[in-house]
């Protein structure tokens, strides 16, 4: 009974990951349509959409300071988030055992450990530092 709900889970979390590669038409509101919106933001937003850390905090700039893109500071919040935290490794599921029985922690490789930016974890505190201060 093991192997069938690994092979469950496994297929479970092969099924996710084809349904997260379907073609997005945008991100975070920025369309990528040809000429929808500026050159440059479509790539940051194309590449931040697929992980890349430097993208995201690139984007996350723009969105604080409204540079190509309306300033809205909860999107460069959630930029500067993602490019600061540390991806990849491994990560533990755990996987209930069938029919009350114990079940068991499964290890799974998420790829290479990708550090989160330093620069992006500085813009993340400054922000909620402006934002602290703005609250009555």
């Amino acid at each position: 009974m093991r192997r069938t709900a690994k092979a469950g889970l496994i297929a479970s979390l092969a099924g996710l990951m084809l349904s997260a590669c379907a073609a997005q038409t945008q991100y975070l509101g920025i369309p990528f349509a040809p000429g929808a919106a500026p050159i440059p933001i479509q790539s940051l937003a194309q590449r931040a959409a697929m992980g890349n850390k430097q993208a995201q905090y690139e984007l996350g700039v723009a969105f604080e300071t409204g540079e190509g893109v309306p300033a809205d500071p909860k999107r460069a919040r959630k930029l500067y988030r993602a490019a600061a935290t540390q991806t990849g490794g491994t990560i533990f599921v755990y996987v209930p055992g069938p029919k009350g029985k114990a079940g068991y922690v499964m290890p799974i490789n998420m790829g290479p450990v990708v550090s989160g930016l330093p620069e992006a974890k500085a813009r993340l505190k400054a922000l909620k530092a402006v934002e602290k201060a703005k609250r009555p």
